[in-house]
């Protein structure tokens, strides 16, 4: 079966628990190509490209504190 991969938007939110003040509301664009070695399919055979790991990561560095 031929799935067509297709470009996606996403965003990425960050709320404090304590507080709900939100820390971060980043849109982010699908970047990971790669040809997933499993996936579930609908009836219009499309998938759509995540965003990487190391993209969510770098959007939550600031983030961090130790």
């Amino acid at each position: 079966m031929t799935l067509t991969l297709l470009r996606a938007g996403w965003r990425l939110r960050v709320y404090e628990v304590a507080t709900g003040r939100k820390l971060l509301d980043k849109a982010m664009t699908g970047d990971d190509q790669k040809c997933p070695y499993v996936v579930l399919a609908g009836p219009d055979k499309k998938i759509y490209a995540e965003v990487s790991n190391q993209a969510v990561l770098a959007a939550l560095r600031k983030l961090v504190t130790r």
